[in-house]
């Protein structure tokens, strides 16, 4: 059975990284733990989902369709107002 090298946490230089990294040898592996480490408090990053939906909140059920107003033909006003609520 081949070792794996241990995994040493790398310090975070920002503190709004949603993500824990490691280093294993020579390799670098991130772990988002928001259900047993919740950022809420500190996150500042919206997500897009893969079906086109900007998200503001991992754990929220509020979204925007993105897909749906660029299908419409939105213009880039429109898309931004819609972004910003």
């Amino acid at each position: 059975m081949k070792m794996l090298p241990p995994l040493v946490p790398l310090p975070s230089s920002d503190r709004h990284d949603t993500t824990k990294w490691w280093t294993a040898g020579s390799s670098q592996v991130g772990f988002i733990t928001s259900m047993s480490e919740h950022f809420c408090g500190s996150c500042n990053r919206v997500r897009v989902t893969a079906d086109g939906s900007l998200k503001t909140c991992l754990f929220g059920s509020d979204s925007v369709s993105l897909r749906d107003a660029l299908r419409s033909g939105v213009s880039d006003r429109e898309l931004g107002d819609l972004i910003q609520g």
